[in-house]
């Protein structure tokens, strides 16, 4: 088990309105920490490492880092 959020509500922004029959959610997970992040839609699905950015981002809430993936999507 591990807690969900809904990603709207973490950005500050709305999203869809879902009638609880079928929910996307995207695990994350912080060494052994997870969370589940419910999301309006997939594109895909990627394994990715997210690398910091240090000094680059400062305090931007809501974001950890960044990746470079291999292809374009």
């Amino acid at each position: 088990m591990f807690p969900l959020a809904r990603l709207g509500g973490v950005m500050g922004v709305g999203g869809a309105d879902h009638d609880g029959e079928r929910l996307y959610i995207v695990v994350v997970g912080i060494a052994e920490q997870h969370l589940g992040i419910i999301v309006d839609s997939l594109l895909g699905q990627k394994e990715v490492v997210i690398k910091s950015l240090g000094d680059y981002l400062g305090t931007v809430k809501g974001i950890a880092g960044s990746t470079i993936l291999g292809t374009a999507v």
